[in-house]
């Protein structure tokens, strides 16, 4: 009888301890699928944060080199100026060399204009020439001081690479052209 009672507490410790080990199975497998539903939330959250992240990120990168592409912009644009401030002050000073330059000719010319008719070189008598100056300089009336008026000349004065001008060619050009008329106009 002490084997049975032996034999009956080993057999109500055995089912006890299969008891014990079902009902921690299920305990277990219940932790486990509740771990596993957090894991997965926390995944879920875990990818939706990093998602967040990246998001932000991008944001702020695209901000950054939006604010790189106006900082560049403005950088571009003063060196511009700069540049085209240099550049003006540079050719002022070459234009306005020029012009001196010109200005000095201009005159020369003026001044030889008004003289040609004293200067050795001139081939007519100073008091044949009247000096008109626009649209031509001169009017030569050849021979008239003389008493015997050759021919009637109209001279354009030049000096270094100065060219007629288009309306003194015109006027060559009518001249040449025998495109030349007297006429008298009589007042009362």
């Amino acid at each position: 009888m002490l084997i049975e009672i032996i034999v009956g507490l080993i057999v109500v410790g055995l089912i006890g301890a299969v008891a014990f080990t079902i009902s921690h199975k299920r305990k277990l497998a219940g932790l486990r699928k509740l771990f596993d539903q957090q894991l997965q939330a926390a995944n879920q959250a875990n990818k939706a944060s990093i998602e967040a992240e990246r998001l932000a990120m991008q944001k702020w990168r695209q901000q950054e080199e939006a604010g790189m592409d106006d900082r560049a912009g403005k950088l571009a644009e003063h060196q511009a100026r700069v540049h085209l401030q240099q550049w003006k002050m540079d050719e002022e000073v070459k234009i306005r060399a020029d012009a001196i330059t010109r200005s000095a000719a201009i005159t020369r010319g003026k001044v030889l204009e008004h003289f040609v008719g004293f200067m050795s070189n001139f081939k007519y008598h100073a008091s044949d020439a009247r000096f008109v100056g626009s649209p031509v300089d001169l009017i030569v009336f050849d021979g008239l001081a003389d008493g015997k008026l050759e021919a009637v000349r109209f001279i354009e004065v030049k000096s270094g690479k100065s060219r007629l001008t288009e309306r003194e060619d015109q006027i060559r050009q009518a001249i040449e052209e025998k495109r030349v008329s007297w006429e008298q106009i009589q007042f009362e």
